[in-house]
Order: structure tokens, then sequence, then C-alpha cells
């Protein structure tokens, strides 16, 4: 069960964009619609930025209220949503962010998807810092009779990996605090990255399992394990095209979702678009068979079939080492 796409666009020259995933809801596969609009773009990337991001190109600083709201409308539209029941809508940022996605333009995309009544159940982004009580109970309280669910990147429950090797700028209480007051309300969703900048493969597997861990030990209702890949024009494409990063191996995410069984943990970062420079992957073999059957996962949660997957690249392993040319 492959994923569709919907108008091939380059996000960095026209930022709206659409497709369609499968996402298994409840033991059955159900189409998503993931809906990219622009914005007024992530206010950390203005600062610093995380190393592993690319999307602060698609931003427009002087984008108005009224083009926020084209921007989302312009993809919404493309659906009949008697067929996608789950709407995700994405902006280069957080969508709770004010200087962002401003107020006016936030309210009039939340009348839109509760007009909707097709739509069940709908998932949005930010950063932890940006959640407040009042702007979650306006979120649900403009979402009546749907599911609605908050999500935020940890990236990793350790403070030295999420802040020193992928430059997030983010504190575990922050983190903590922001999941108290989504679950109080709403669902609450976290992005794990596995294999960030700086650590071997053996040293992300147990940095990815013991960050899900900690996310569901705070009440997260499902897990996304977000597979590093390059982007283009972000600054782990420096590191890759100076040999300081590779790509994780596709068998890796398969040692780490064998951890959680029956838990609520999904993949990202398998055939993203725009295209990254370079993503994990394993031989030129298996690497589209085990890809396939990663989408084919987050459909049903079933891991049986990822299970009997095998190759002889498996048990060969590249010699690690931890990278300590440069402190990141």
């Amino acid at each position: 069960m492959d994923c569709q796409r919907i108008e091939m666009v380059d996000l960095f020259t026209d930022p709206n964009y659409s497709d369609i995933r499968f996402e298994c809801d409840n033991g059955k596969p159900v189409k998503k619609v993931r809906i990219y609009m622009n914005s007024r773009g992530c206010r950390y990337s203005k600062r610093k930025e995380c190393l592993m991001c690319g999307y602060f190109k698609q931003a427009n600083e002087f984008l108005t209220s009224r083009e926020m709201v084209l921007s989302f409308q312009k993809e919404f539209e493309k659906y009949d949503f008697g067929q996608y029941p789950i709407l995700a809508v994405y902006t280069p940022g957080s969508f709770l962010d004010d200087r962002e996605l401003l107020p006016g333009a936030r309210e009039e995309i939340l009348q839109m998807i509760g007009a909707t009544n097709e739509i069940k159940n709908v998932i949005i982004e930010t950063r932890p810092e940006f959640v407040t009580r009042e702007k979650i109970k306006e979120i649900v309280q403009s979402l009546p009779n749907k599911i609605v669910t908050i999500a935020m990147g940890l990236e990793s429950s350790n403070d030295f990996v999420r802040n020193k090797c992928i430059n997030k700028s983010l504190t575990w209480d922050c983190y903590l605090r922001a999941a108290k007051t989504i679950t109080r309300y709403c669902n609450l969703r976290t992005y794990i990255l596995f294999k960030p900048p700086f650590l071997t493969e053996s040293e992300a597997i147990d940095d990815a399992i013991g960050s899900i861990q900690d996310a569901f030990s705070v009440g997260s209702e499902s897990v996304f394990l977000e597979i590093c890949n390059v982007q283009r024009g972000s600054p782990l494409e420096s590191l890759y095209d100076m040999g300081l990063y590779k790509p994780p191996r596709l068998w890796s995410v398969l040692d780490v979702l064998s951890r959680f069984e029956g838990k609520k943990v999904f993949v990202g970062g398998i055939n993203d678009y725009p295209p990254p420079k370079a993503e994990a992957s394993n031989c030129e073999f298996c690497t589209e068979n085990v890809k396939r059957e990663l989408i084919r996962y987050n459909s049903t949660l079933d891991l049986s079939p990822l299970m009997e997957l095998d190759c002889e690249c498996r048990y060969v392993h590249p010699l690690e080492q931890s990278i300590e040319l440069i402190t990141p």
C-alpha cells in the first residue's frame, strides 16, 4: 500500500504542497491528507536552526494573514474529505507561533477544518515553547467532534544529543510542561529523530529506543520515529559533504521498531519530498523493498512482515567510529 502524490512541486519555489499517506487508526489503514502551507517561517531557524532542517527556505517573512489562508485553502480544496478522514497541517515551523502564523489566519484555517464534518482527526505541529492552555483550548473548541493531535519534536530525550548534536535549543522541562498541557485536552504525538549528527549507528539505536520509551512515559499517544535524511540547504548537508555524516541503515530502523510491538510507533522520513540529497538505505538489492514495507507498516503497525525481511547486507556491519573532528 504505497503513498500517493498530489501535485509534485518544488518547496524551494512553491511552498504549497500536499500528499496522501496511510496511517493505522484503530487497527485499520486510513488515508491521511498532509498539507504543507506557507508561513513567515520557523522563528528558531532565523536565530540558529536545527542542523538537519532545510525548511527555512520555504518561508516568507512578509506574508499577510490573507496569503497564509490562501496558501492553506489552495491545497485544502483539492480533496473530498469523505475519502480522507485524517488531516495533518504543517508549516515550516510551529502552527501555534503567533509570529509565524498570524492568529487571524490560524482562526480562519481552524474554522474551515471545523466546518468539514468528514474530517475526523486533525494533526498539527508546534515547538513546545508555543504551547499554552489557552491555545490548546482554542484549537479543541474550534474543532468539535474531531480527535485533535498536537505533535512536537523532542528529537531525543537526551539533553546533550538534543541541544549539542541537533542544536534544538529545547529543554526537557519545556517539553514536559507542554506535554502535560496537551494531554489535558487532546492527544500528544512526539517526533524522535533517528541518527542525529555525531552519533554512531549503535549509539543512535540506543538513543532512539530510550527516547521513545521516555515519550510514552509522559503521555504520548503516538510516536513518529523520524529517520534523519540530508536536506539540501541544511547545515547537515555540509557535514555530509565533508564525510562527517552518513544516514542510517534501514535495518537499524527495524532494530528500533522491534522493541515496540503493540505500540503506536510510526516511521517518517521515507520518500520525503522534495527528495533529500541522501537518505537511509541498505544495499542496492533490498533498499526499495524495505522502504516499501516500512510505508506499508505505517498503515497497519504490524511488525511481522518487517521482521521477515532479510538480506546478506544485514549482517555486514561497517566499522563504526565516533566523529570527534568537530565539537558540536
